[in-house]
């Protein structure tokens, strides 16, 4: 499923640097800290696990260990989708970047209501985590723990981060309503609807999966454990919802007639100019 998700997000990667060279104009209305996000996504995994991409010694890819896994040659085949999806993701970021001096202001908004958005939300992931940690220790009902031992508190912000990637729209959705009518469809269908569906299989395939096999001692639930994770199973049809949402939001602002709201000011302008030349 990681393989196969990554590589998808390549392909429509591939066909948003396409959309953004083809529409020049549309790199101004491109929404820099959406990119980042989605780079940033990308990047953590390659550096977590840098050592099984770039490994040298060739005999650890044909090494079986005891549970009948070749985990080097695991490892290399996870991360290689991820590298190339990383690298045009920067490519996606250099384009947007160029056309950040039209809108500067407008992504400035942006990030003066994410940054401290995530900020919070990572606040009260750390509180979270502080409170099942202390229920955990007296054995409480809202002990959690990953298989027997207490979750870290990097495990929860790693949950926490996978949720900012859940709604990777949201700064893309703010920079549009910050454009106003000069808007354009800078954001191409099959980016911001297949990045959705891709976020949102998961979340889908632990809901399925919880209906369908039977819990065991080490569970190996994607991102929302009813049990292990930060977020509970009924945060999968919450975060699915949302994350709709915002991809019908931003389908509904790159649909809809952009111009109607400049037409007062272009009759103000006519009407002006009337004026003069009847004077």
């Amino acid at each position: 499923m990681i393989v196969a998700s990554t590589t998808l997000s390549c392909v429509f990667t591939i066909l948003q640097i396409l959309h953004t060279k083809r529409n020049p104009d549309v790199a101004p209305a491109t929404s820099v800290t959406m990119i980042a996000v989605l780079t940033m996504g990308y990047l953590a995994p390659l550096v977590l696990n840098s050592e099984a991409l770039f490994a040298s010694r060739r005999s650890q890819y044909y090494e079986m260990h005891s549970t009948g896994r070749w985990p080097e040659m695991k490892e290399v085949m996870m991360r290689a989708p991820t590298l190339i999806a990383f690298l045009l993701q920067l490519r996606l970021l250099q384009l947007a970047w160029s056309g950040r001096r039209a809108s500067a202001m407008s992504e400035r908004t942006v990030l003066w209501i994410c940054l401290p958005l995530y900020a919070l939300g990572g606040v009260l992931a750390a509180v979270v985590h502080v409170i099942k940690a202390r229920a955990s220790v007296r054995g409480g009902p809202l002990a959690m723990n990953m298989g027997r031992w207490p979750a870290m508190v990097w495990q929860d912000l790693v949950s926490y981060a996978g949720l900012i990637l859940d709604g990777f729209l949201l700064p893309q959705v703010i920079l549009n309503a910050s454009l106003g009518a000069s808007r354009a469809r800078a954001i191409s269908p099959w980016f911001y609807m297949g990045g959705t569906v891709l976020r949102l299989m998961p979340h889908v395939y632990d809901v399925v999966r919880a209906q369908i096999y039977k819990p065991s001692m080490r569970s190996s639930d994607l991102y929302a454990s009813p049990r292990e994770d930060l977020f509970g199973g009924a945060w999968d049809a919450v975060i699915a919802c949302g994350a709709a949402l915002l991809a019908l939001l931003l389908f509904l602002q790159q649909r809809l007639p952009r111009t109607a709201s400049s037409l007062p000011s272009q009759r103000r302008r006519s009407a002006g100019y009337e004026m003069v030349s009847n004077i």
